[in-house]
């Protein structure tokens, strides 16, 4: 059984894990945006349309928030 810190350390590191996924799709659509690449071959690579690539960078911004609140960090 878990103490309860190590229930939190697990959906820590949980959230961290998504938010390093989120962040590397973001990083990639962003380059291939870069070099001019069009949606429609962007979206065929990553599965990823503009609306979802909007979802995501606000999700990634929901979770670096939640992260820097849960560290106490957020001055």
């Amino acid at each position: 059984m878990l103490t309860l810190a190590e229930e939190w350390m697990l959906e820590g590191e949980a959230r961290g894990e998504v938010r390093g996924e989120i962040k590397t799709k973001i990083e990639t659509i962003e380059n291939m945006l870069k070099i001019g690449m069009d949606w429609t071959l962007i979206e065929q690579v990553t599965g990823v349309d503009p609306s979802k690539f909007q979802t995501l960078k606000r999700q990634l911004l929901q979770l670096t928030q939640a992260s820097k609140k849960g560290n106490g960090s957020d001055h």
